[in-house]
């Protein structure tokens, strides 16, 4: 299997989802979620629940900059607020679940975190940009263990990454995921994610850039045969230059497509691209300040 069929057997593009049970916002990218969540309450007179991930960790101080999980279930205002805005601000994701609050928190606190060179760090699965490149990542089993099998009912998580909505959901069999086998639910096995999986998430997040990217230029793209493969090759090159993120790939892939696939190679491109004292964004404003094709 490819590196694309991996990712969209694994996290495949789906359309915005309908309606959601939880969201899990991280109020350090949408501070205002919790405004959003009381604004709900005063305007139904209902209460919502909700809980920090960080609660009872080590991180429980910084919760007002983490993640939260909102039970949005039955307040369909809420949760098309919360959809609209996750499509342009990467503040987290929204479920379909029939787990309760409390065993739904359980399971993603188990997730928080893990070890990096016998550090523990955020593993932050909820950052919509790399939560498919994780779970596409994953072994089965592993991933069954933040997205449990369900005979009755499928657990679905949708992400939007920047480009496009893309969704993972539970087995159908148990008995395929050895891992999950547990006879307390409510203490969810603790995940062991490796150093290789992770490097393998920045090659699926490579890959979700890529189908973004073509998805968004897929007018000026047409010309070329395979899109995504085109510009992924753009992408990995831009890499070779030390340049990374989404907002500096794409200003790489806007010159690739004015100048042409090999602008990089024309001399005074590298002269630019080789300055090791400046900046990824200073070589790219020195690159499009230029109007000559090579």
């Amino acid at each position: 299997m490819t590196i694309i069929d991996a990712l969209e057997s694994a996290a495949p593009v789906t359309q915005a989802p309908a309606k959601a049970d939880f969201a899990l916002i991280e109020l350090g990218v949408m501070p205002d979620g919790l405004a959003l969540l009381y604004g709900e309450m005063r305007h139904t007179g209902t209460g919502i629940q909700w809980r920090s991930l960080f609660e009872h960790s080590a991180w429980q101080a910084s919760w007002h900059q983490g993640p939260i999980l909102i039970e949005v279930r039955d307040h369909g205002s809420l949760t098309k607020q919360l959809i609209d805005r996750l499509e342009t601000q990467p503040g987290g994701l929204v479920i379909v679940t029939q787990s309760s609050l409390e065993e739904l928190l359980s399971r993603c606190q188990q997730w928080l975190f893990c070890r990096d060179q016998n550090q523990q760090r955020l593993l932050r699965f909820y950052d919509p940009r790399r939560f498919a490149p994780l779970i596409a990542s994953l072994d089965p089993a592993t991933r069954a263990l933040l997205i449990p099998p369900n005979r009755l009912c499928r657990e679905q998580w949708f992400a939007h990454d920047g480009f496009l909505w893309r969704s993972a959901q539970s087995p159908s069999d148990a008995s395929e995921h050895s891992l999950f086998r547990q006879t307390d639910h409510d203490s969810p096995a603790q995940p062991h994610v490796s150093p290789e999986q992770l490097e393998q998430t920045e090659v699926f997040h490579h890959e979700a850039l890529a189908a973004g990217f073509a998805n968004h230029y897929a007018k000026p793209l047409s010309d070329y045969p395979t899109p995504r493969q085109w510009t992924l090759s753009q992408l990995k090159k831009a890499h070779t230059y030390g340049l990374s993120g989404t907002a500096v790939l794409e200003r790489w892939l806007r010159l690739a497509l004015r100048l042409g696939p090999d602008f990089d190679m024309h001399p005074k491109a590298q002269a630019v691209l080789s300055r090791e004292d400046w900046s990824p964004e200073r070589k790219l404003d020195s690159l499009e300040s230029s109007t000559e094709r090579p």
